[in-house]
């Protein structure tokens, strides 16, 4: 089958890697220019940082095994983190025996494993798309043609799967519609050293922030580093304010909780993620229509982190292999 995917974030890439393994011509189309979505590094001046997602867990045996596929190649490595949490004013310890695990060297790394070998075409934003003859017509929003499909896969975060599918999937369109979001402030800061803090990631129960990471004690990056997220009530109460004013108010929040000088801060920079935390995803992994030969995945099906992305592009691409295959032995 020629089977078209739209969104190369984790699940988008998860869906077309099985397809792809099972012989199918899959073409897949992303907005942007990177792959992976939210498992996204940026870099700059000898350092790097991940300003979206941090790491990931592995508690499902299907995603258990390809991760420790993963670390056997060295594509993947375990974050052996010191955990704190800032409460109350203080921070204390937050011991835990979670398995954290980035991608090396940063975790887009996560997008170029997936995306290996693909048929990707980027920035590229497709129009929703049409049928004819039962089949999937695609262009671009500037109107070029991309492509006549016998199946579909919408891996958009769900406004977008929404805007896709409103005049052709109306109850799908629905199912996206009742998803919100909250977006997060990602600030990524240089220091002229880490200091003497204990700690190689911080939760916050107070304040404006949320989460600080250590970047540079991730397995693979170098620098000292530290990727600080927003709380999300702070980050929707101040999303359209500039950069330069969300990197002063959260590095200075940081600061004050750790006791890190300001004055040893090299470098700021900042990124707005709109479509950030799912705060009720649907407890489905996937949704599949037979007749339309049409698929809609992502993490906002599954629950928002890597491990869900992936579990449900996984399971769309085993919704479409199951019904091609009752296909076939009806056919016999």
């Amino acid at each position: 089958m020629r089977i078209a995917v739209i969104g190369a974030g984790v699940s988008g890439l998860s869906a077309a890697r099985v397809l792809h393994e099972h012989r199918h011509q899959v073409r897949v189309f992303e907005k942007s220019r990177g792959l992976g979505g939210r498992a996204a590094t940026r870099r700059g001046d000898g350092v790097s940082f991940d300003h979206g997602a941090q790491y990931f867990t592995a508690r499902d045996p299907i995603f258990r095994r390809e991760v420790e596929v993963w670390c056997e190649r060295g594509a993947v490595g375990r974050w052996a983190a010191r955990m704190g949490r800032f409460s109350g004013g203080r921070i204390q310890s937050s011991p835990d025996e979670q398995q954290r695990f980035v991608a090396v060297p940063g975790m887009s790394a996560l997008g170029g494993l997936l995306g290996a070998d693909l048929d990707i075409h980027k920035q590229t934003r497709v129009a929703p798309p049409g049928r004819d003859g039962g089949r999937w017509v695609l262009c671009s929003d500037s109107g070029e043609e991309l492509g006549v499909f016998d199946a579909l896969v919408v891996s958009a975060p769900a406004p977008q799967t929404r805007e896709l599918l409103a005049s052709v999937a109306q109850r799908f369109a629905e199912q996206a519609a009742a998803v919100e979001y909250t977006p997060t402030w990602a600030v990524m800061l240089t220091f002229a050293d880490v200091g003497e803090l204990d700690y190689d990631g911080l939760f916050f129960d107070d304040g404006i922030l949320r989460w600080a990471a250590r970047n540079d004690s991730k397995p693979g990056r170098a620098g000292n580093t530290w990727v600080l997220h927003a709380a999300p009530d702070w980050s929707a109460a101040n999303l359209e304010v500039a950069a330069a004013e969300a990197i002063a108010d959260l590095s200075a929040e940081f600061c004050a909780a750790t006791g890190m000088s300001p004055s040893k801060i090299r470098a700021g920079s900042a990124h707005r993620w709109l479509y950030s935390l799912v705060p009720s995803p649907l407890d489905v992994r996937a949704f599949w229509d037979a007749e339309l030969q049409l698929g809609v995945c992502g993490d906002w099906c599954n629950g928002a982190r890597i491990e869900g992305a992936y579990l449900s592009g996984h399971a769309v691409a085993g919704r479409i292999l199951g019904h091609l295959a009752q296909g076939a032995v009806g056919s016999k």
